[in-house]
């Protein structure tokens, strides 16, 4: 009796494992046809959260054309993969990135989709810092890094600007938009743009958990359930320095205040989110 109702278990789990594959294949099935027509790009400067949006649209749309991609401007692209690469990886993502300039110019009956993030400068340096960590610092020991040279390196006036340097040089060369001159949803956190050659998603990671499944939805149609989180600092070496830095930093409030009232952010974040990154950081706690 025992072993009967064990099999009558397992058959039941395997019965809800096939019934899951299935509803699956539906899913995959529906998302694709939504989209077949489409090539999907997150196109963002480098660390807002790009790959998580990447690893989630491949989950959720494994049979469409999904990129990812920090440069898209097809000039740009030759001149680095002529340069050669440190890393296997950023030479793989560049050609995937050219691959999708020749099918775009070769099939116009592809529309492109691109999704891009922005992010809060301070957090994202933080982030670029240990993500790149041998070109800043050399042979440094991540337990060497105080707190100093970090709070030096971000209160450089040029060290936040990152964000417009971007948009202005890599994204309106390739798209041909001024990303400033579009209205966006700062409440929202998410705006939606169509155009003639390409439709455009625009979010702010901050809102990223409340706006994610909406946003997406909006955008392309498809079913899904929750993001596939990727590539956060937690599974990375030097983890608790991170940790350290983020709970530690203070920087000056005047050079905080200078920073965060340029258009360039402005245009994303409302007030009161500019005051609760200024207080987030600041030396001088009101």
């Amino acid at each position: 009796m025992l072993i009967d109702k064990r099999i009558l278990r397992l058959k039941y789990q395997n019965g809800i494992m096939l019934l899951e594959r299935i509803m699956g294949s539906i899913i995959y099935l529906g998302n694709y046809n939504k989209n077949k027509n489409n090539a999907i790009v997150v196109y963002t400067y480098g660390k807002v959260g790009s790959s998580t949006m990447y690893y989630t649209l491949k989950k959720y749309m494994p049979l469409n054309k999904i990129y990812h991609s920090h440069v898209l401007t097809k000039e740009k692209l030759l001149e680095r993969l002529n340069n050669g690469y440190d890393e296997k990886s950023k030479q793989q993502a560049d050609q995937k990135s050219l691959k999708l300039n020749y099918l775009i110019d070769k099939d116009k009956k592809i529309r492109l989709k691109i999704i891009s993030i922005v992010r809060e400068p301070i957090s994202r340096q933080i982030s670029d810092l240990f993500e790149n960590w041998e070109t800043i610092f050399g042979n440094m020991m991540f337990d060497d890094l105080d707190i100093k040279t970090v709070e030096d390196k971000l209160s450089n006036s040029g060290s936040m600007s990152y964000l417009k340097k971007w948009f202005d040089e890599e994204f309106k060369e390739s798209t041909g938009i001024n990303i400033f001159n579009l209205n966006f949803d700062k409440e929202k956190g998410y705006s939606i743009y169509r155009f003639d050659d390409f439709d455009l998603l625009m979010m702010k990671l901050e809102n990223i958990d409340d706006i994610f499944i909406e946003a997406i939805q909006d955008f392309l149609n498809i079913e899904m359930k929750r993001m596939r989180v990727v590539n956060t600092a937690h599974d990375k070496k030097g983890y608790a320095k991170y940790k350290q830095i983020k709970k530690e930093l203070r920087i000056d409030r005047e050079i905080l205040k200078r920073n965060y009232s340029k258009d360039y952010i402005r245009h994303f974040y409302t007030d009161k989110q500019i005051s609760t990154f200024v207080e987030r950081w600041s030396k001088d706690k009101q």
